[in-house]
């Protein structure tokens, strides 16, 4: 004989609780300019920081690298990245710096999320580089915003010379953001 269970008073309630927190945990799906980069240090601790455009679930995750873009359609390849996940809800003006594999809201050392990736993080040139940001897969990435710093007056691996005032000419960028360094 098969037994039915209806559920009552505290069974709807913990029901209820599983079932909308478990979906309230999913990730934030960002697009290009949710998230705007603030600062770029490229020095013995190199940091990024860079701040909500929209509000985000605990969970979301957004992938950082220091890789190049290329015409084709891939990151060159060799490079760094690192990945922050937020650890709680946060809303749209908040700002996170990134330290090597620690997260902290800007200004106020609070820490912010988990960093996980390369060991001491990316590794950015001090002669200039950039950072990606994108969520998803490598292979398929969507693109959220980027920050340029290279200069360099001759051709290096697959993207020709560049200005400081342009991205690399050969190299594609989705989202382009100048600014100096990172609130402390």
């Amino acid at each position: 004989m098969k037994k039915f269970y209806i559920l009552t008073g505290k069974g709807i309630l913990l029901f209820s609780f599983l079932f909308f927190g478990l979906q309230s945990r999913a990730q934030t799906t960002l697009a290009a300019g949710d998230i705007a980069f603030t600062g770029y240090i490229s020095s013995a601790t190199d940091q990024f920081s860079f701040v909500l455009l929209k509000s985000i679930t605990s969970g979301t995750t957004i992938n950082f690298t220091d890789d190049a873009w290329l015409p084709a359609g891939v990151f060159a390849g060799g490079e760094e990245t690192v990945t922050w996940t937020s650890t709680t809800a946060l809303s749209a003006g908040t700002e996170i710096k990134i330290t090597g594999l620690v997260a902290t809201r800007a200004g106020s050392g609070i820490v912010s999320g988990t960093v996980t990736g390369t060991a001491g993080g990316i590794n950015l040139s001090t002669s200039g580089d950039q950072i990606l940001a994108y969520q998803g897969i490598a292979a398929s990435p969507t693109f959220i915003s980027g920050i340029h710093m290279n200069v360099y007056a001759l051709d290096v691996s697959a993207c020709a010379a560049t200005l400081a005032a342009s991205w690399d000419p050969d190299c594609v960028a989705p989202v382009v953001v100048f600014v100096n360094s990172p609130p402390d």
